[in-house]
């Protein structure tokens, strides 16, 4: 085989192991991604199911405190969820819980009739973009 020849065929196969080299690393990138919003979504539901069990109960009142803790947490999840899918729209129900807990008091919803921040549809997007049922 020419010199000329193996040069070429080392030079691809160069290319390729660079090539799956860095489709290991922007895969292990997605994956930290994927576990960072998990992790976010996680803290977030657990802090706002605590909340509504304890206001349910008459543990507690409302609490500024941690309603805005609530808000500032559904934020993370929307800008972890938009780190992962950055075309996507499946995180904006977080963005609008997180709104929600900015300023309850002042929700409207009669002009966001359409729109679901339930638990149960943030949980239901959550699983849909993780491809879980």
């Amino acid at each position: 085989m020419p010199i000329a020849e193996i040069g070429l065929m080392l030079s691809a196969i160069d290319y390729a192991i660079d090539f799956f080299r860095g489709r290991r690393a922007r895969t292990e990138k997605e994956q930290q991604l994927q576990r960072d919003f998990v992790e976010a979504f996680r803290e977030a539901l657990i802090l706002t199911r605590s909340y509504i069990a304890d206001r349910k109960n008459d543990v507690s009142d409302e609490d500024r405190e941690r309603e805005l803790a609530l808000s500032l947490a559904w934020n993370k999840v929307g800008m972890c969820g938009r780190d992962l899918e950055p075309q996507g729209d499946f995180y904006a129900v977080y963005f609008e819980k997180s709104n929600f807990w900015a300023e309850p008091r002042a929700w409207d919803l009669s002009d966001k009739s359409e729109l679901d921040i339930s638990l149960k549809h943030a949980e239901s997007e959550a699983n849909k973009y993780l491809g879980k049922p």
